[in-house]
């Protein structure tokens, strides 16, 4: 038996969490809440994301965040669910930091 200092064992360097891939994305800054003055506006830029985001698969759900004004961090969000998860990563590449307005 050996009796002496023990040194702890020093864990490989810890890496950053891999992303998984996913269908569901979120894009931010898409438009500005305070120039947002006519009726149905978020129907206009939900409908424009859906036009967007069709020639790379079926979208099977847009959300618009129209509280997002108010929210802790200011942030224009559009929340978006596609039917594949390449056809989800393809649109989000082709529409981030796009303004569709």
């Amino acid at each position: 038996m050996f009796v002496g200092l023990v040194v702890p064992t020093i864990p490989a360097l810890a890496q950053p969490p891999v992303p998984v891939p996913s269908s569901c994305f979120m894009l931010t800054n898409m438009f500005d809440p305070s120039k947002e003055n006519q009726p149905d506006w978020e129907t206009d830029i939900s409908d424009d994301v859906l036009e967007e985001c069709a020639e790379f698969g079926e979208v099977l759900h847009v959300h618009v965040d129209v509280y997002s004004k108010v929210k802790e961090r200011l942030e224009e969000i559009v929340m978006v669910a596609d039917n594949c998860t390449l056809c989800a990563c393809r649109a989000m590449c082709m529409l981030s930091a796009k303004h569709l307005k």
